[in-house]
């Protein structure tokens, strides 16, 4: 399940790279939106972020762990309600609810997809002051409802 997942990341997201030290399955690579991947480099690295993938021991019962490989978002520079980050440092990409609703085989591009619309809408507020993703309440009953309403 694991190898037909990291054929079809490296499909959409080309940059992604297997490190073949770590323990469990692992990817790192500059991803983009795939739409980006005909532009120019200089302009696409602008809409970029490498982030490191890894995959739980249960996957697919737990998704993947995305995290900002080179802490290129500077979580301090936004407001603490848009901060998108768990404890140990993984990117907050979805709500466990939402992600119930998408496609077992979908929901790995989901996460990455998110990944990088989370730091397209960081680079688009540290210049222009305006936060451009709809945020889901923090605290599990107040994402809940939130979810349900949608």
């Amino acid at each position: 399940m694991i190898k037909r997942d990291i054929e079809v990341l490296k499909m959409y997201f080309p940059g992604l790279e297997e490190l073949r030290t770590a323990t469990m399955p692992t990817l790192v690579g500059m991803v983009t939106l795939p739409k980006m991947l005909t532009v120019p480099r200089d302009i696409r690295e602008n809409y970029s972020i490498t982030i490191r993938i890894e995959y739980p021991f249960d996957f697919p019962s737990r998704t993947i762990i995305v995290y900002d490989h080179f802490k290129k978002i500077d979580w301090s520079k936004i407001p603490e309600k848009h901060w998108h980050y768990h404890s140990d440092g993984s990117l907050c990409t979805h709500h466990s609810l939402e992600i119930e609703k998408v496609k077992l085989e979908n929901r790995s591009f989901m996460i990455i997809y998110n990944a990088v619309r989370l730091f397209i809408a960081y680079s688009s507020y540290l210049s222009t002051g305006q936060w451009i993703l709809k945020d889901l309440p923090h605290g599990y009953q107040a994402a809940r409802q939130e979810i349900l309403r949608s």
